[in-house]
C-alpha cells in the first residue's frame, strides 16, 4: 500500500474525506493548513520536488560529516543531566539533543529550541479536544520566527539547510513553503529519536549483560538501532486514501476509502523474520518498515538512527549501571500513530570514567 502511489496517496481524493498520515487530524493541528504547507499531506510533482531539494541535507554522506557535531552535542547534555539525581530520559536526555542537532543543522538560530519541538509533539499525536492555550502560543510564535530566520537567510544566506532551501531551483520556492518544509522537519523529529532513545534506553537498564556486549564492542550498536526500529515499533502506522477501486490482501477498497498501515503487522510478521517477537541484534540490516516506506519514507530516518546511536555510546562508555523506574513510565495512550513515552524517569547510579569533557 505504502508503495503504490498509483492506488494510494496521502491525499484528500475528494471534499468529503481528510487526507494526511494520521486517522483522524488532531484536531491541535487543524490551524496549520497542512494542505498548504506540509509535505507530509501531498504527492505527486510537488512533494517530488520538495523531497529533491531536501534529500541530499539528510543523505548517508551528509549525515556522516555530521557525526562530530552529533557526539558534541550529546556530550553537552550528558553533561548536564550526569549531575541530576534522577533525570526524564524525554525531557532532559533525547529531546534537547535531537532539538539542538536539528536546530543547528536547519539554521534556526533557537537559542533553546525543545519548547517548539516540545509543541510540534503536543499537536501532532494528542487527539484530545481540549487544546493546551501554551503549546499552540509556542508553536504559534515558532511558526513567525521561522518565517523571520527566511526571510532573513533570503536576504543574506549562511552555511545552512534553511539558506539552502532559498537558493534551490533558482529560488522559487516561496517564503510559505519553506517555513512548511521546516515545520514538517521538526513534525519527523520531534517525537521518533527521541522515544527511540527512550526505549532502547529502558531495554538495556535491566540487560547489563548485553550492556556489556554493545559496550566491549560499539560496532554492533547501529545493529542494535536497527532491530530497536522493528522491535520497538516506535512508529504504529500511517494512513493512505484508495484512488481507485482495489484489492488488497483479499479486501475491497473503494475509491476515497481511508487506510491504516499498521507496520507493528509488518515488523513482527513471522513470514519475514525468524522469531519476530525476539530481540536479536544479529539480524543485522535485515529490511523493516520502522521508519515507513514509499515516496513517503521518513526523510530523516539516517539522521534519527545516528543521533540514537550515539547517545547509547555516549552513555555506555560514560556509565556503568543506571535504573529506571518502570512503576514511574508513563506512554501514551492513544498508540495509534507513534509508541512514545510521556514519562521515563533515569537514575544513574555508577559512572565508568569522570563525567567533565
Amino acid at each position: 500500500m505504502l508503495q503504490d502511489s498509483e492506488s494510494f496517496t496521502i491525499e484528500a481524493v475528494d471534499s468529503e474525506t481528510e487526507g494526511g498520515s494520521l486517522i483522524p487530524t488532531p484536531p491541535k493541528a487543524a490551524w496549520l493548513s497542512p494542505g498548504n504547507t506540509l509535505f507530509n499531506f501531498f504527492d505527486g510533482e510537488r512533494h517530488e520536488t520538495v523531497r529533491a531539494a531536501l534529500n541530499p541535507h539528510f543523505s548517508r554522506r551528509q549525515v556522516k560529516k555530521m557525526e562530530g557535531a552529533i557526539k558534541s552535542k550529546v556530550n553537552q547534555v550528558l553533561d548536564q543531566v550526569s549531575s541530576m539525581p534522577e533525570f526524564d530520559i524525554i525531557y532532559d536526555l533525547a529531546s534537547p539533543i535531537v532539538a539542538g542537532v536539528v536546530n543547528d543543522h536547519m539554521g534556526f538560530g533557537l537559542e533553546d529550541p525543545a519548547p517548539i519541538f516540545r509543541a510540534m509533539s503536543d499537536q501532532s499525536h494528542d487527539k484530545k479536544a481540549e487544546v493546551d492555550d501554551q503549546a499552540i502560543v509556542t508553536f504559534k510564535d515558532g511558526w513567525i520566527y521561522i518565517g523571520e530566520v527566511v526571510r532573513a537567510r533570503r536576504a543574506e544566506p549562511r552555511d545552512d539547510v534553511i539558506s539552502a532551501l532559498t537558493l534551490a531551483n533558482d529560488g522559487q520556492f516561496t517564503d510559505l513553503e519553506i517555513q512548511g518544509m521546516c515545520i514538517n522537519i521538526i513534525f519527523g523529529a520531534a517525537d521518533t529519536a527521541a522515544a527511540l532513545t527512550a526505549h532502547s534506553l529502558t531495554f538495556l537498564a535491566d540487560r547489563p549483560d548485553l550492556r556489556a556486549q554493545l559496550r566491549d564492542d560499539p560496532r554492533q550498536i547501529p545493529n542494535f538501532v536497527r532491530e530497536g526500529l522493528r522491535y520497538f515499533n516506535v512508529a504504529m502506522g500511517v494512513a493512505r486514501s484508495a484512488k481507485r477501486d482495489v484489492e488488497l490482501g483479499g479486501a475491497k477498497i473503494h475509491k476515497g476509502d481511508r487506510v491504516f498501515a499498521l507496520l507493528p503487522s509488518a515488523n513482527l510478521d513471522p513470514a519475514r523474520y525468524d522469531h519476530p517477537d525476539e530481540f536479536d541484534i544479529s539480524r543485522g540490516a535485515l529490511p523493516h518498515l520502522g521508519f515507513g516506506s514509499g515516496v513517503h519514507t521518513c526523510l530523516g530516518a539516517g539522521l534519527a538512527q545516528a543521533i540514537v546511536v550515539a547517545v547509547i555510546q555516549a552513555l555506555l562508555e560514560r556509565v556503568e549501571t543506571y535504573s529506571i523506574d518502570t512503576a514511574k513510565v508513563v506512554g501514551n495512550p492513544d498508540k495509534s500513530f507513534i509508541n512514545l513515552f510521556h514519562r521515563a524517569p533515569m537514575r544513574i547510579e555508577s559512572f565508568r570514567e569522570p563525567v567533565s569533557h
